[in-house]
C-alpha cells in the first residue's frame, strides 16, 4: 500500500524557531527503488507574541526527495496574526523503507502588512498607546471613560478622521480595518457656571467690555445666564477711546540759556497729558547798512518766547527779523523798543480753511502776547506764487472779530505781498477785480477835466498878454501927441500948462509891465 499522506507531528513556532525532526515511516520502494511520493504538511502554530493563542491549521504540500523554501502565507488561510507577521521557512522531505526520515525546519518571520490605530484625546485628557492591527481586522473603540472631559464638557460618542461623517458609540466594534485610522472623543457641553461681569466702559488708553457672562470653570463667555449663546472676546470689548489732544500752551519759556517746557492735556482726561522741550533761544546779530539788526528763525503754528530777543535789539537800538518760513516779519526800532524788556511770546501761521472773505487765497494769523508796538511799525512779507488771474489785483484786508475789514494797502513785488502794520491780528490775501473808469456820460473823466483846465489856463494867460500890449501902446501914443502940440506953439507965447507925466504918478493899470 502506497502511503499518499503523511502527518507532521504538532509544531509549536516561535519567533526563533529551531530545527524540528519528524518520522516518517512504511516508505515505499518499487523494484528495489525509491519512490518519490506526495505528502501533506500540517502545520500548527502559536503566534501571538505571548504565545498563548492556537492558531487553526495552516496546510503547504510538498514533494518526497523535494527541497525548498516555503512560504506561510496566513493572510491567504484568512489568519491574523497580532504582529501582523507571516512565516518563511526550509523543508526536505525524503522516505525510506524502513528508516527514519528527518525533516528539517528553520522558519524566519517576516513582517507583514499592518495598520496602525492611533488615538487623540481632542481637548480632554489622558492617553492611548497606539496599536497597529492586520489588514481586515475588526477593532473596538475605547470605553466612554477612557479620556477625560474638559471643563464644562461630557462624553458624547467616537469618531474616526479617516471616516468623516460616522459616529461610533463607546465599546463598539468596527469591521474590516483598511487603512491608518486615528480615533477621538467627541465632547458635548455639559453644565457651566455663569458669573455676571458688568459692563466697563473703555477709557483714553484701555478698553471697557459690554455686560456678560464668565463661566468660572471654563472660562467662556456668554451673553446670557442661561449659556446659550457663546460669545467671543472680540464681541464684548469695546476700543479704548485714544486721546483728545488739547492745543500745545508754554509752561516754561524758553531763554538763550535754558530750554523751556510746553504741555498739552487730553480733553478726554485731564489727567492724561504730554509735555515737549522748547529749544533754547538762538539770534543773529548783524549790521546792516548802519543799523543793527537782530534775526532769528521760529516754527511756523508754534508760540515762541521773543523776549531777550527783543531785549538785545532794544539795548542796541536795532532792528528785529523773525522767519517763520511762511512768513517774515521785520519791526523797525521803535517797535523792537515798545516790545523789549516785555515778557513777549509770538506765534504765526498761514491758514487755508475757512476763509472769511470771498476770493481769500489764505490767511496769515499773527498774534503778539505780552507786548504791543503801537509806536513803531512791523513789515509782514508773504511768500506768494500763484499767478494773479487777469483782472484781478492782489489785496491784503485786516478782519477784526467783527467781520469789519480794513485795506492794508499791500504791494505785490517779487512774488511776494508786503504790508505794514502797527498790530497783529489776522490778514485775509484776496483777489479782487482791478477798477475800471466810468463811462463819459456819467461824468467828464480824469483826462478830459485836466484838459479843460489847462485849456482856461492859457486863455487867461492870452488875454493878460494883451492887456499888457494894449496899455503899453497907450503910453506911447499919448507922449507923442504932447511932444507934437508943444512944437506948434508961438515962441515967447505962453503955453498952456501941461501936466508932467513924470510927477503924476500913474495908474497902477497903466503901468506898463516888465516882459
Amino acid at each position: 500500500v502506497v502511503e499518499t499522506e503523511y502527518t507532521c507531528n504538532s509544531l509549536v513556532v516561535t519567533l526563533n524557531p529551531t530545527p524540528a525532526y519528524y518520522v516518517y515511516r512504511d516508505a515505499v520502494t518499487l523494484n528495489g527503488e525509491e519512490m518519490p511520493t506526495t505528502a501533506t504538511i500540517v502545520w500548527f502554530l502559536t503566534f501571538n507574541a505571548d504565545k498563548t493563542e492556537l492558531i487553526n491549521e495552516a496546510t503547504e504540500t510538498a514533494t518526497e526527495l523535494s527541497e525548498s523554501d516555503m512560504m506561510i502565507n496566513t493572510t491567504s488561510h484568512g489568519y491574523y496574526f497580532d504582529m501582523g507577521y507571516d512565516m518563511l521557512g526550509s523543508y526536505r522531505i525524503k522516505a525510506y523503507s524502513g528508516s527514519n526520515y528527518v525533516e528539517t525546519a528553520s522558519f524566519t518571520l517576516y513582517e507583514g502588512k499592518a495598520y496602525v490605530v492611533s488615538y487623540n484625546a481632542n481637548g480632554g485628557t489622558g492617553s492611548i498607546a497606539s496599536i497597529e492591527v492586520g489588514v481586515g481586522a475588526s477593532l473596538e473603540t475605547p470605553s466612554e471613560d477612557a479620556f477625560g472631559a474638559p471643563a464644562c464638557k461630557e462624553f458624547d460618542h467616537y469618531a474616526i478622521v479617516e471616516l468623516p461623517g460616522r459616529m461610533f458609540g463607546a465599546s463598539a466594534m468596527l469591521e474590516s480595518v483598511n487603512s491608518d485610522l486615528t480615533v477621538y472623543p467627541v465632547w458635548r457641553d455639559g453644565a457651566h457656571t455663569p458669573v455676571a461681569v458688568a459692563a466697563h466702559e473703555a477709557s483714553c488708553d484701555e478698553e471697557g467690555n459690554i455686560a456678560h457672562y464668565r463661566c468660572s470653570v471654563c472660562g467662556k463667555l456668554f451673553s446670557d445666564e442661561t449659556c446659550s449663546t457663546e460669545l467671543q472676546e472680540s464681541e464684548i470689548a469695546v476700543a479704548k477711546l485714544g486721546h483728545t489732544w488739547g492745543e500745545w500752551f508754554v509752561v516754561t519759556p524758553a531763554t538763550t540759556k535754558s530750554l523751556g517746557l510746553e504741555k498739552r492735556v487730553c480733553t478726554t482726561n485731564e489727567a492724561h497729558f504730554e509735555t515737549r522741550d522748547i529749544p533754547k533761544i538762538s539770534y543773529v546779530h548783524n549790521e546792516v547798512d548802519g543799523r543793527e539788526v537782530y534775526s532769528q528763525a521760529f516754527a511756523d503754528g508754534v508760540l515762541h518766547n521773543v523776549s531777550d530777543l527783543f531785549q538785545a535789539a532794544k539795548t542796541a537800538h536795532g532792528e528785529v527779523t523773525l522767519d517763520f518760513g511762511v512768513l517774515q516779519i521785520t519791526f523797525d526800532a521803535n517797535a523792537a523798543a515798545a516790545i523789549g524788556g516785555k515778557e513777549a511770546m509770538i506765534i504765526a501761521e498761514i491758514v487755508s480753511d475757512d476763509l472769511p472773505l470771498p476770493g481769500a487765497q489764505f490767511m496769515a494769523q499773527i498774534s503778539l502776547r505780552g507786548a504791543k508796538f503801537v509806536t513803531g511799525l512791523a513789515t509782514v512779507t508773504i511768500p506768494f506764487s500763484t499767478p494773479v488771474p487777469q483782472g484781478k489785483a492782489v489785496k491784503v484786508y485786516y478782519v477784526d472779530e467783527a467781520g469789519n475789514k480794513t485795506d492794508m494797502n499791500a504791494r505785490f513785488e517779487d512774488g511776494k505781498v508786503v504790508f505794514t502794520t502797527n498790530h497783529f491780528s489776522d490778514f485775509v490775501v484776496v483777489f479782487e477785480d482791478v477798477a475800471v473808469a466810468s463811462p463819459a456820460k456819467e461824468g467828464p473823466s480824469g483826462g478830459t477835466i485836466a484838459g479843460i483846465i489847462i485849456g482856461v489856463l492859457l486863455g487867461v494867460a492870452l488875454v493878460a498878454c494883451l492887456v499888457l500890449l494894449l496899455l503899453h501902446v497907450k503910453g506911447v501914443l499919448h507922449l507923442a501927441f504932447l511932444d507934437k502940440l508943444l512944437k506948434k506953439s508961438p515962441k515967447g507965447e505962453a503955453q498952456p500948462k501941461a501936466e508932467d507925466p513924470k510927477q503924476e504918478e500913474p495908474k497902477p493899470e497903466d503901468q506898463p509891465k516888465e516882459e
